[in-house]
């Protein structure tokens, strides 16, 4: 009581009725764009007022699984048809007309072309409420990846200064971009990615239906057939510890720009030593990687540059060690390099013991699968990150629109 009079209690904050658009890139399934689903998923059970929007053309069959997800949740999802570089002036005018039509409380955005594409769109916008008050779109960016082109990172960078906060999923991301165009630092937050604990299905399927031998043991790669990721550089590297280890295949899962090109190199690798060609497998993308991730002994990924890999999340969160170059997140998710997991960016020979040591040596594949678990349980729940955005745009609200 103060002075005998009673004062009002204030209802929480909710995000019930808040207009809030996702924008990303494309709608392909990927790391970035399977956390931006998870995002409006929850959100829409906050009860906010999700809508989805694309810089590319929406994906349709297959390819669409993520926009299927979306609708069947009852989330708009619309795409403004941008997929080159010269489609940016009528994406931009696109955009603006979205938030003009129908302006968002926040707009927040994923991955370099949104990010652009949006700090263009909202410079000098005056958006309006279908009754003609004025409305203020707030504008949170993303950073998925830290790409190194320093061209990149210093237009981003530049186009950040619009944002009222960016959320980079690691903290080695935040820095990379630091180093190019300082922001204040009160408008960076670092948010990680999450997985679920629930663990994938496993159903019937097993190695041998992709040409391996019973009893293969697997080491096992997921993600895009592209540069970034470094699968040529895989492969090229494989010969070191197949050789060394006869009874294991390596399994490419994915697809991308390089397919071609790997299939190329694994022919002419078949010439040379063809017992090794044998055991390495280009199996296309895979429904449900995380059951096939359960059935392989570790997972590999030599990625250039990251942010915080989702497919490490995955194999992790399955109990799996993961062998990785040491960039962006990377430290962050497995530790530092001397516990067994991390290495230096194309060191061939750290690769390959990491990986012979692993392979060789069952008590160590167990701790560092049950250390990898713990950390998933202590740190990377997907819901916890998820509540972490509900808490950053409730911030907002309190600040009136």
């Amino acid at each position: 009581m103060h002075n005998g009079n009673n004062q009002a209690i204030s209802p929480p904050l909710t995000l019930s009725g808040r207009r809030i658009d996702l924008f990303i890139t494309e709608l392909y399934v990927g790391g970035a764009e399977k956390c931006l689903t998870e995002l409006a998923l929850y959100l829409k059970k906050q009860e906010a007022a999700v809508r989805v929007l694309s810089l590319a053309s929406l994906p349709a069959g297959a390819d669409g699984i993520l926009v299927d997800k979306l609708r069947n949740a009852a989330i708009e999802v619309y795409g403004l048809g941008a997929a080159r570089v010269w489609n940016a002036p009528s994406a931009i005018l696109k955009l603006r007309k979205y938030l003009h039509d129908s302006p968002p409380d926040i707009l927040q955005s994923f991955l370099f072309h949104a990010n652009m594409i949006a700090s263009a769109a909202l410079v000098g916008f005056r958006g309006r409420t279908r009754a003609g008050v004025p409305h203020r779109v707030r504008w949170i960016a993303g950073v998925r990846v830290a790409d190194p082109r320093p061209q990149r990172l210093t237009m981003e960078s530049l186009a950040f200064r619009q944002a009222e906060r960016v959320v980079a999923v690691s903290e080695g991301s935040r820095l990379a971009y630091r180093r190019f165009s300082p922001i204040e630092s009160k408008q960076w937050l670092v948010i990680p990615n999450g997985i679920e604990l629930t663990a994938a299905q496993v159903d019937s399927k097993n190695w041998e239906t992709w040409g391996l031998p019973p009893g293969a043991k697997v080491v096992l790669f997921v993600g895009r057939l592209d540069a970034q990721k470094g699968v040529t550089w895989l492969i090229d590297s494989a010969v070191d510890w197949l050789r060394l280890l006869p009874e294991h295949h390596l399994v490419i899962a994915g697809k991308g720009n390089q397919k071609s090109i790997l299939e190329q190199q694994i022919e002419a690798l078949g010439t040379e030593q063809p017992e090794l060609r044998k055991r390495i497998h280009l199996v296309g993308w895979l429904e449900q990687p995380r059951a096939w991730m359960q059935k392989a002994e570790m997972l590999v990924l030599p990625a250039q540059y990251e942010g915080m890999p989702n497919v490490c999340l995955e194999a992790m969160a399955e109990g799996k060690p993961v062998v990785a170059f040491d960039v962006e997140g990377i430290r962050e998710l497995l530790g530092e390099p001397s516990e067994g997991q991390v290495v230096g960016v194309q060191d061939r020979s750290a690769w390959s013991n990491a990986i012979l040591c692993i392979a060789r040596d069952e008590a160590t594949r167990e701790r560092l699968g049950k250390r990898n678990r713990q950390k998933i349980e202590a740190d990377f729940q997907i819901e916890h990150q998820l509540q972490k955005y509900v808490e950053l745009y409730l911030s907002f609200c309190s600040h009136g629109s």
